[in-house]
């Protein structure tokens, strides 16, 4: 916005009256406008909550403030304990980790550590160490040299 700076020399008193009075009205003028575009911003601001179709100003607010969380690289979900208790329940039923996280809507990492802290893991197997064949077994290099 830029303003408009008017100089002027006035000698006249009533000339500086009549400046005055047009200041004066132009300033009432610009108070109503701005009264008038606050009236309306609030009027839009009051409603916003209907046009992104929540049901009211409280739920847009908690909304906005999701949106401002910092999410990614360093911040952890947070898993309630009713949402535990469906993911243990669901693994319980003989469902795949991967269904489970499919259906509850918790990543399948988390699953698996919940599954683990349940005590729904099976130990892993130690697989007897299988010694190396034989050098003599093994075919001899059959790639040309290269000088």
């Amino acid at each position: 916005m830029s303003k408009k700076t008017k100089t002027v020399t006035v000698t006249n008193t009533d000339e500086i009256a009549a400046l005055e009075a047009e200041l004066t009205a132009k300033k009432a003028a610009r108070a109503t406008a701005l009264e008038k575009e606050r009236e309306e911003l609030n009027a839009k601001l009051s409603a916003l909550h209907e046009t992104v179709g929540l049901p009211d100003t409280a739920a847009l607010i908690a909304a906005l403030r999701r949106l401002g969380r910092k999410t990614g690289v360093g911040t952890r979900a947070r898993i309630s304990p009713e949402a535990r208790a469906a993911v243990v329940a669901a693994l319980k039923t003989g469902k795949t980790a991967k269904e489970v996280a499919a259906e509850t809507g918790v990543s399948l990492p988390s699953v698996n550590l919940i599954k683990s802290k349940a005590g729904l893991t099976k130990p892993r197997k130690v697989d007897a160490v299988v010694d190396a064949a034989p050098a003599a077994d093994v075919p001899a290099d059959t790639t040309p040299a290269v000088e």
